[in-house]
């Protein structure tokens, strides 16, 4: 009941608030245009393109939360959510309107000083609002609750002592059962290999007599055969040698006279080209002479 009346009482201050601030908008662009350079001044250069720069636009956003929040709180709904919007566009308005500290005259420092303290006022009143639950359980309450029957959950589902005894019994057995399993198969597995080097060994032994006699008989036959086609061979050669020997002195022969025929020519050049120097030589050598004697008369 308390709740009916108080809280349409402390909505109408932002409310009132809100609604003038809307009508006389101009009475207040120039407290939010001194709000919005002193944020300019103290934020990093990289955050202030989140900070308004119309200041007549911030005035309507600061006078619109607060009509719209201030109902919502009067009426009771979401009235947490209401409240802190409440505190979110009351301290920007604080600070434009009731900045005492910036000015020296008495009487409007002491002015500002009331008003700022009666908003200081006005903020502990929202924010008891915003932790105001209705009689209902709190968030940090429910989350308490929500943690212990969480828990007795996961305690409930987690297997008893006697059932993890029980458990740890059953697999020790499996795997004892396993691990006899597998000692008889690895011993199955040796034995097979023993039998088996056995028989290899044996059968090796029963062959070798054999396998002696293949590779002396091989041996036998590829010396007979190196030996009878040696002899094919030398009398091969025998028989043709003569011929080869013939063969070798014609070829010999022809490049021989080739050899012969290609030094007469060559001889026979060399002889007509000294013959044209030489009577190239005689040529300039006349001519020199002439030009030297010419050049003799010309001096004198």
């Amino acid at each position: 009941m308390i709740r009916k009346f108080a809280r349409p009482m402390l909505a109408s201050v932002f409310v009132a608030d809100g609604v003038d601030t809307l009508i006389n908008q101009q009475d207040h662009q120039e407290g939010a245009r001194e709000l919005i350079a002193r944020v300019r001044s103290v934020t990093p250069n990289q955050y202030n393109k989140f900070v308004p720069k119309n200041e007549k636009a911030l005035v309507q956003a600061i006078a619109g939360t607060k009509v719209a929040a201030g109902s919502l709180y009067a009426l009771g709904k979401s009235p947490r959510l209401a409240a802190t919007a409440l505190v979110a566009a009351q301290v920007p308005t604080m600070l434009a309107r009731h900045a005492f500290w910036e000015t020296q005259e008495p009487k409007e420092k002491k002015a500002r000083r009331t008003g700022f303290l009666t908003d200081i006022g006005l903020l502990g009143g929202l924010f008891l609002a915003t932790a105001d639950t209705d009689g209902k359980p709190g968030l940090a309450w429910r989350a308490e609750k929500a943690g212990k029957k969480l828990n007795k959950q996961v305690q409930a589902a987690l297997p008893t002592r006697t059932e993890t005894e029980k458990r740890t019994e059953e697999v020790t057995e499996a795997l004892r059962g396993t691990g006899a399993n597998l000692k008889e198969k690895a011993g199955l597995v040796a034995d097979r290999a023993t039998g088996a080097a056995t028989d290899a060994k044996a059968y090796v032994e029963e062959n070798k007599d054999g396998w002696l006699d293949q590779v002396t008989d091989a041996f036998d036959t590829a010396k007979s055969y190196v030996e009878d086609n040696f002899e094919t061979a030398k009398a091969y050669v025998e028989d043709n040698k003569d011929d080869w020997i013939e063969q070798v002195t014609e070829k010999a022969s022809e490049l021989t006279d080739g050899a012969s025929a290609y030094a007469a020519e060559f001889s026979k050049d060399a002889k007509k080209q000294r013959k044209i120097l030489r009577k190239r030589a005689d040529k300039a050598a006349k001519k020199a002479k002439k030009e030297t004697n010419k050049a003799l008369k010309s001096i004198k």
